[in-house]
Parts: C-alpha cells; structure tokens; sequence
C-alpha cells in the first residue's frame, strides 16, 4: 500500500515538473511578457471615488483631555466625557464619521464641527 502511494505522488510529482517545462518552453518561443502597467489607472466605479483627506482642525481629538472638547460647537461636558469614554473603550477616532458612535453627536453636530477636528495621531 504504502509503495502504491508513493508511486502515485511520484507520479503527480513528474507530471507537475513536466507542465512547468512545456510552460516555460511556451513561453519562451512564443515571446510571451507578462502585461506591465507603469502606473495605476483606476477604472470603473474606484475611478470617481476621491481620496480621503486628512483632518487637521485645531483641536486633536484623540490626544485632546475633556476641557479642549467642550470648545467644539455643540460639545459640552457630558458629551466630551462621552467623546472620552469611546476614545478609551475603541481607541482613536479615524474618521470624522467615527464621531457619530458617540451618544448625543448626530450628522448635524457632526456638521457644525467638522472643520475644527484634528484626527491625526500624534
């Protein structure tokens, strides 16, 4: 038994070396070169999505205590403890949509204070 399998992995073995010989040798006499691209053109829906810009307000949201927070329009204590609070249970914010998992900050609020977030990590 043990003879029968290793005669058909020897086998399988030949027969994968001879395919990459005859690939190889097609390749060569037929002047087969891969596809290059010099650089990447998008196509297709990616080519009108646009690129994600970097936040850069005045106030650094992931590094800023609970008193930097309340000067966000809108944002008073409660809603910085809770700005805080999700900091510290989910890490930092990435996204200015991110904001929005926070209780008592809705797209309006979101908004308003859009302008002024810093969600760089420094």
């Amino acid at each position: 038994m043990k003879q029968k399998t290793f005669a058909v992995r020897s086998m399988l073995g030949w027969l994968l070396l001879a395919a990459c010989v005859i690939l190889a040798a097609w390749s060569v006499f037929t002047g087969y070169t891969p596809v290059r691209r010099t650089s990447y053109q998008p196509t297709g829906r990616s080519a009108q999505a646009l690129p994600v810009p970097v936040q850069t307000g005045a106030i650094p949201v992931n590094n800023a205590d609970a008193a930097l927070l309340d000067e966000l329009p809108g944002v008073g204590e409660g809603t910085a403890e809770a700005i805080l609070l999700e900091r510290q249970q989910n890490g930092p914010f990435y996204y200015p949509e991110d904001l929005m998992h926070v209780k008592g900050i809705g797209e309006k609020k979101l908004n308003d204070m859009r302008e002024q977030l810093d969600l760089t990590e420094e």
